[in-house]
This record gives structure tokens, C-alpha cells and sequence, in this order.
């Protein structure tokens, strides 16, 4: 998922990556997305790896699942 259309362009297609674009969010959106939405949708994805770039990774994560740049 992107809020920026120009970062999610500079992804290399790939088999297994797929990018959803998502609407832009005030601070108070961002910390719900992250610490509410962002995890139950990695969750039900089965997603093998949380991946953020300029927002946070939800606490509850497990260790050794989450990537930061």
C-alpha cells in the first residue's frame, strides 16, 4: 500500500508484490492505520513481512516480521 504515487512507481513489478494506493491521512488517521488497520490487514493477508517506510510498525507485531527504513 502507498499514500504516494511516485514511490509506489518506483516499485519493480514482481510476481509476488502487489501495490494498493491508499488515501492521503492526517496524523490521527496514520497512528490508527498503524497501531488498528495496518496490522489486521497483514494479518489477514498472511503477509510474511510488515514493511513501512515513514510511518510505524504496529508494536504487537511479532519479532523478526517487521522491516524499517
Amino acid at each position: 500500500m502507498s499514500r504516494n504515487e511516485r514511490v509506489a512507481r518506483c516499485l519493480p513489478q514482481a510476481e509476488n508484490l502487489e501495490v494498493r494506493m491508499v488515501r492521503p491521512l492526517g496524523p490521527l488517521g496514520r497512528l490508527a492505520f498503524t497501531f488498528r488497520d495496518g496490522l489486521r490487514l497483514a494479518r489477514e493477508w498472511g503477509a510474511d513481512l510488515y514493511f513501512s517506510v515513514s510511518e510505524y510498525a504496529p508494536a504487537s507485531l511479532p519479532p523478526g516480521r517487521r522491516a524499517r527504513t
